[in-house]
């Protein structure tokens, strides 16, 4: 199913069910009103859910609206913990190479899991704030998961178990001393299933 969080003056805004193809949406606020809720009670509420989003795209849902992006803020607008891994080694050898740039040996480290602020984060319109003009500023895509709750030290292979959507995001960096606006959303997070054969394993092509 594909979610998302609509504007409505508060600051984690009113769930969606948005129709796969991207023109209708119906509120969730029968199940839930914002989508924290969910994942504290995935179990019970996601098939609700599922319920909503089969009705939706079947016509069948009376409520239903036009969907619009410009409305939209981050799926998750505030999150307890928000963290930022760089590529992995092959993905960023992949990218260099071709672009004709022979990788540097520290690209074959591991990467480092880097903590970032989660309480703020921005929807795919919404503006991204500069206290001041940042030297080496730059912005990178990022696929992102919002998961339910994952024990310190789970296998990997186990930790998919708790991937509960997947979206877009857009950071951004600067050379001088890292500092830059929270992250940014893609208006629509999406569960794994709909991306079909394109997530496997965790990753996505």
């Amino acid at each position: 199913m594909k979610l998302a969080t609509l504007k409505d003056g508060s600051r984690d805004g009113q769930l969606a069910v948005v129709s796969r193809d991207l023109t209708q949406a119906h509120f969730a606020a029968g199940i839930a009103g914002r989508l924290q809720q969910v994942l504290d009670d995935w179990n019970f509420l996601s098939p609700q859910l599922e319920d909503l989003y089969t009705a939706l795209n079947q016509g069948k849902a009376r409520h239903a609206f036009a969907f619009d992006p410009r409305q939209c803020l981050a799926p998750l607008p505030r999150a307890f913990h928000w963290a930022e891994v760089p590529a992995y080694p092959d993905a960023a050898e992949r990218v260099l190479r071709a672009l004709g740039i022979e990788p540097p040996a520290a690209l074959r480290e591991a990467p480092a899991i880097v903590a970032a602020a989660g309480d703020g984060l921005l929807g795919a319109h919404d503006e991204a704030l500069f206290e001041q003009a940042l030297p080496g500023l730059d912005f990178g895509p990022q696929l992102a998961v919002v998961s339910g709750d994952v024990d310190a030290g789970t296998p990997a292979d186990r930790a998919l178990d708790g991937v509960r959507l997947v979206l877009l995001a857009n950071a951004w960096r600067s050379g001088a001393d890292g500092a830059a606006p929270p992250a940014a959303f893609a208006p629509v997070a999406v569960t794994p299933e709909e991306l079909g054969a394109a997530w496997r394993g965790g990753a996505s092509e």
